[in-house]
């Protein structure tokens, strides 16, 4: 029997996705929720689409949510959630991103000012705040240059 193509890529995405360090069921929920012919799905559909127990669904969703991927949201008079990945996917994990850079650089800093290391650890911790303040303020411009892409004013 010929496995559907959809099922296989949306297994075959979040088996990449666990390789890479992701949990291994929200990388499945993001997959299928990226895979879904709508813009929203319940966990029970979720549940079903990934044939697993609702809870499962209730732990991914809670990490999805927390980094940002996806959204929760309730239509009115409906007493069930509903997850999308929104309208501008990248936009919250990467401005995620930015906070804790900018937060790796504030605690960096606050080291080499209070003398917290010295020598070639003094070193090492330049280089990394060094490099995350570059991140900080290189995002932000990616990312323009990305929607600048999608928008075709590139």
């Amino acid at each position: 029997m010929t496995r559907d193509p959809s099922a296989r890529f949306m297994e075959d995405l979040a088996a990449m996705l666990t390789s890479m360090g992701f949990p291994r069921m929200p990388s499945r929920v993001f997959a299928a929720l990226l895979c879904a012919d709508r813009d929203d799905l319940t966990a029970r559909e979720l549940a079903e689409t990934l044939q697993v127990s609702p809870a499962a669904i209730s732990g991914a969703v809670g990490f999805l949510t927390r980094i940002r991927l996806i959204h929760r949201r309730r239509q009115p008079r409906e007493r069930v959630d509903r997850f999308s990945l929104g309208t501008d996917l990248w936009l919250g994990p990467v401005t995620m991103e930015i906070e804790g850079y900018a937060a790796m650089v504030d605690v960096l800093d606050k080291a080499r000012a209070e003398g917290a290391v010295t020598g070639v650890a003094a070193d090492r911790v330049d280089e990394t705040r060094d490099f995350f303040r570059f991140m900080v303020e290189a995002l932000p411009r990616l990312y323009g240059e990305w929607q600048a892409t999608r928008t075709g004013s590139a």
